[in-house]
């Protein structure tokens, strides 16, 4: 299985994680997943050891590697608040390059993944809680990123399964609440003071 995401010496922190894995980060708040996730996106520099994320250097921000990621850091939307969701799909569409064939098809899964389709000429500030996570979801994946970080987010650990199982996507998701991931997520990675202090099943760390 190929290697989706390398940290070595990250200040200290090492780990891998394969192509297709849903990965748990899991930490105090103020551990540094906030860091490491900015880091693996290429917000953030790394000021030590080795990242690699699908073979691209993330701090170089390359086309081709920015066309392969997406990221949701918590409560943040890229929605539009007064317009329907389906322009920022369009936009995202745009920005990506992706051919209308390929927009269709991947809007059409994700709608049906999500149970979506009476939303998507609401405008976004109408829109219920979840009825917006939903949209947000559909806009950060419009462009089928083969990495997915999410930065303590709201999430539909059903759809999220279903996502990977069908794309093999790999998911690198933060919490500070281990049971936020029981029944989600296989592995978690644990650090606490920016120190790994666990890398193994979840049913392990949650003993």
């Amino acid at each position: 299985m190929d290697k989706a995401i390398i940290v070595d010496h990250l200040k200290g922190i090492s780990f891998t994680i394969q192509t297709g894995e849903i990965v748990g980060l899991i930490g105090p708040i103020g551990a540094g997943k906030t860091t490491i996730i900015k880091v693996l996106s290429g917000l953030t520099n790394s000021v030590s050891g080795f990242v690699s994320v699908l073979d691209f250097d993330p701090w170089e921000k390359s086309k081709d590697f920015l066309k392969q990621i997406s990221v949701i850091f918590g409560q943040n939307s890229q929605l539009i608040p007064d317009l329907p969701a389906t322009y920022t799909f369009e936009l995202n569409k745009a920005t990506y390059e992706i051919r209308e064939r390929d927009y269709r098809k991947n809007l059409d899964e994700l709608v049906s993944l999500l149970g979506a389709s009476k939303l998507l000429d609401i405008q976004v500030k109408k829109l219920l809680p979840d009825q917006k996570i939903k949209m947000e979801y559909i806009a950060s994946l419009i462009h089928k990123p083969k990495v997915l970080f999410l930065d303590e987010p709201i999430f539909d650990p059903d759809f999220l399964y279903e996502y990977n199982k069908k794309n093999k996507t790999t998911i690198l998701l933060t919490s500070h609440k281990i049971d936020n991931l029981v029944g989600f997520v296989r592995r978690a990675i644990a650090i606490d003071n920016g120190k790994l202090i666990f890398d193994g099943p979840l049913e392990e760390l949650d003993k």
